[in-house]
């Protein structure tokens, strides 16, 4: 803290120091020239930004063995301007979210839409009732909408032909909603579970521990018992 002068430091093999140890160096020590971090291995960009944002007059810096992302980090003669610059486009490429990502996925015709639209309707209290999708409708691909303003709501199509596409949006951190219809007539409540096991099956190898809520529609005139996944949250919930 108190070697503000401090212009060459060599911590290289060091391989228990962390990020927070380094941001503080980057903090207090404005006018080191040389840094040697080779083989620090815990050590990221979280500090080596730091370190590039704070410490201007490096003319040397060791970062070969640490996790940063920078790509001429191996480099002979690292070039500490690219590094620099490389920093502050990631700073100002970086944005915090406030928005949820809300992806509802089920079989073809589950009443995904029907859900999303009546969830979007609580938004205006007292409002006539959107006209639902009649049966033959069908999402083409992905439909995406706004919910409370807190929700960025990925509805997806539920045939088969689109499964591949989908993967493409299963993200971690996303809240994901599984439509079982119920009340599905022409399926046995053997067939509505593999169907709703196979959308289990997708979460599972594209995002392991998912959280998943599952909506049974028409779920006043049909019960089920549903089965569940070992490394994923299922939380049931009729409409």
């Amino acid at each position: 803290k108190y070697c503000t002068a401090l212009t060459d430091l060599h911590l290289s093999g060091c391989d228990k120091l962390t990020d927070v140890s380094i941001s503080d160096v980057a903090k207090y020590c404005t006018a080191l020239t040389t840094l040697f971090l080779g083989n620090c291995s815990k050590l990221t960009d979280v500090s080596i930004s730091d370190v590039a944002k704070r410490c201007t007059g490096l003319t040397s810096l060791d970062l070969e063995g640490t996790a940063a992302t920078f790509p001429g980090k191996n480099a002979w003669s690292l070039d500490i301007p690219a590094l620099q610059r490389y920093y502050a486009q990631l700073r100002a490429a970086s944005v915090t979210s406030t928005k949820l990502k809300l992806v509802v996925m089920g079989k073809g015709e589950a009443g995904k839409t029907s859900l999303v639209r009546r969830l979007k309707e609580l938004e205006s209290p007292g409002a006539a009732p959107a006209a639902l999708p009649a049966r033959a409708d069908r999402t083409i691909g992905i439909e995406m909408t706004t919910l409370q303003s807190t929700f960025v709501v990925h509805d997806f199509g539920g045939q088969p032909e689109y499964y591949p596409w989908h993967k493409l949006f299963l993200t971690p951190g996303a809240l994901y909603a599984v439509v079982v219809d119920l009340a599905d007539g022409g399926a046995s409540p053997a067939a509505r579970e593999a169907a709703l096991l196979e959308q289990l099956d997708i979460l599972h190898a594209s995002v392991p521990g998912a959280v998943v809520i599952v909506v049974g529609t028409k779920a006043d005139l049909v019960v089920i018992v549903v089965g569940t996944k070992a490394d994923l949250v299922v939380i049931v919930v009729g409409t």
